[in-house]
C-alpha cells in the first residue's frame, strides 16, 4: 500500500474507539473503564459492576489486531446489561474477492443479502450488506461495509457479527453515518 491513511469522525454520543496507534490498549483500557464507568454512572464502590465493565472491554481491546486486516475497533454501549455492539474497521487492499466477502460468499447463508449502495459526505461510494447465517451455535447476523474512495489500491472494510437482531436494527443507522463519513487521506 502507498502512503494512505483512513480519516473518521466519530458520534460521541454513540460511539467511542476502541485502541489505536495513537492510544495502544494499555493506554486505551483505563480510559475506556473510565469513560464507560461514568457514562453509566458506577461508582467505586460497585465493585462487581467495575470488574464487569472491565472485563468487557479487555475482551474488546485485548485481541491483537493483524496489522493488514480492520485494525480498528468502533464500540457502541448504550445500556449496561446489553451487549456492546463492536464494528472492526480498516483500510485493506483492493481486491476482486471483496464483492464476495460482502455478501458472504461461500457461508451457508439463510437467504441472499441485499446490497445497498450509497454515497459517503467525501464522495465515496459504500456498499453494505448483512448476511444472516447459521454457525456452530445458531443464527449469525454480519454486518459488512466497503468503503470506496475511488482509489486504485485501498478501501475501506468495516465488519460486524451479532446474534441479536434487534442490536444491529439499532445500530445500523449509526454504521451507515460512520462510513458515509469515512475519508481516505494520502501522505506525502
Amino acid at each position: 500500500m502507498s502512503s494512505q491513511g483512513l480519516q473518521w469522525e466519530v458520534d460521541s454520543e454513540v460511539w467511542f474507539v476502541g485502541p489505536t496507534d495513537d492510544r495502544p490498549y494499555e493506554r486505551w483500557l483505563p480510559e475506556a473503564v473510565a469513560l464507560v464507568t461514568a457514562l453509566f454512572e458506577i461508582g467505586d464502590d460497585e465493585t462487581d459492576r467495575l470488574r464487569y465493565v472491565a472485563a468487557i472491554l479487555e475482551r474488546i481491546g485485548s485481541g491483537t489486531p493483524d496489522p493488514d486486516w480492520l485494525s480498528y475497533r468502533l464500540i457502541r454501549w448504550p445500556v449496561l446489561e446489553e451487549t456492546p455492539f463492536v464494528v472492526s474497521y480498516g483500510l485493506v487492499e483492493r481486491d476482486p474477492d471483496l464483492a464476495g466477502y460482502l455478501v458472504a460468499k461461500g457461508q451457508p447463508v439463510v437467504e441472499e443479502p441485499i446490497v445497498v449502495e450509497s454515497v459517503g459526505r467525501h464522495g465515496s461510494t459504500t456498499r453494505r450488506a448483512v448476511a444472516y447465517y447459521q454457525d456452530g451455535r445458531g443464527l449469525m447476523i454480519n454486518l459488512r461495509v466497503i468503503v470506496d474512495f475511488g482509489d486504485a489500491e485501498v478501501v475501506a472494510l468495516l465488519d460486524s457479527a451479532t446474534r441479536d437482531p434487534k442490536v444491529l436494527a439499532v445500530a445500523l443507522d449509526d454504521v451507515d453515518r460512520f462510513a458515509a463519513g469515512l475519508s481516505l487521506e494520502r501522505f506525502g
